[in-house]
């Protein structure tokens, strides 16, 4: 049951991080890159997916996770959204 709920505590901060990361890259993109709104959701979205999945393997459910791992799953994550 410990470990349960350090995951849920765990999920719920890094899933408030994820949404820090998806506005800040977002308002990054639009006020000081001047890009499209578009493009900037486009950006925001692989930084926030990204920062997610690394940090829901690393921090929450504790699983190692190699580079080329990522860098395999990814595409396929970005194709299904």
């Amino acid at each position: 049951m410990k470990n349960n709920t350090r995951e849920i505590i765990s999920y719920i901060i890094f899933g408030v991080l994820t949404t820090a990361v998806s506005w800040i890259t977002y308002t990054l993109c639009v006020n000081l890159c001047n890009f499209s709104v578009f493009i900037s959701n486009i950006i925001s979205w692989i930084f926030s997916v990204s920062f997610a999945f690394v940090t829901n393997k690393l921090f929450v459910f504790k699983f190692t996770i190699a580079l080329i791992t990522f860098l395999q799953i990814f595409p396929f994550i970005s194709i299904i959204a």
